[in-house]
């Protein structure tokens, strides 16, 4: 008996003990589950987080990716709007040059207009004082007109068509005049119901005298017969028509 009782003590005491150890091992799993439950818990939400986080990623992404495009978009836009812009405003200023020149063209002829009137009206005032006032003087077409009456203006001397001593006169101031306005053409037309000769004839006697005694060169004058009713001759002081024609012509064409 003796003998039992400490075998039973030590099997009572190995009971404790092992029930005690088996209640810390069931305790120390449930902690270990709790922990596991936990960190699976954590790797749901981690996963869930990590998930929202590709999803934004790849949101942003798209829009950086939409951004680009239309940054892209808008850069080429602004180039076409610049090259545009350039382009219109090269052909602003094409078009204000031309223009600026087409009014330095346009300002030159009203110049040469307003030196032809100016020189017209100075001629025609030098004429009056030269020729007196019972001297028919008038403008017409832009040139200055002298008209003679071919009755008391040439004589007929020797059947020679020749100027009267009143015409040569009249001629000499007529000269005097002329030869002071050097840039002005002169042309003497004679008018008359005679021949053509005859008118022609006249027209040359006198050119001859502006020439010959006048001293005017003989390059500025045009002598020319018409057939008319009226006996007359009109010497007109105008501009040189023909190289004025050919300048303004250029003037023109060029654009200057």
């Amino acid at each position: 008996m003796r003998t039992l009782l400490p075998v039973l003590f030590a099997v009572f005491l190995s009971t404790q003990v092992f029930a005690q150890r088996r209640s810390e091992l069931i305790e120390e799993v449930s902690n270990l589950n709790g922990q596991i439950d936990s960190l699976e818990t954590e790797l749901v939400t981690t996963q869930r987080e990590l998930k929202t986080a590709q999803t934004k990623a790849t949101t942003i992404e798209q829009q950086n990716d939409q951004l680009k495009r239309t940054n892209q978009d808008l850069l080429d836009n602004l180039n076409k709007f610049i090259a545009a812009s350039t382009q219109k405003s090269s052909h602003i200023t094409q078009t204000l040059e031309a223009l600026q020149k087409r009014e330095a063209q346009l300002k030159g002829i009203n110049e040469s207009f307003s030196a032809h009137d100016s020189i017209s009206y100075q001629v025609l005032t030098d004429l009056k004082s030269t020729l007196g006032e019972n001297a028919q003087i008038g403008v017409e077409n832009g040139a200055v007109l002298v008209i003679l009456n071919n009755s008391t203006t040439f004589a007929n001397t020797n059947n020679k068509i020749a100027l009267s001593n009143s015409g040569s006169d009249f001629m000499n101031k007529l000269a005097a005049t002329i030869a002071r306005h050097d840039t002005l053409a002169v042309t003497v037309e004679s008018n008359g119901n005679s021949s053509w000769s005859g008118v022609a004839n006249k027209a040359a006697v006198i050119a001859d005298y502006l020439v010959n005694t006048g001293g005017i060169e003989a390059g500025r004058i045009e002598a020319v017969g018409k057939a008319a009713d009226a006996d007359v001759t009109y010497i007109k002081l105008h501009p040189r028509f023909d190289k004025y024609y050919l300048w303004l012509r250029e003037e023109i064409k060029n654009g200057r």
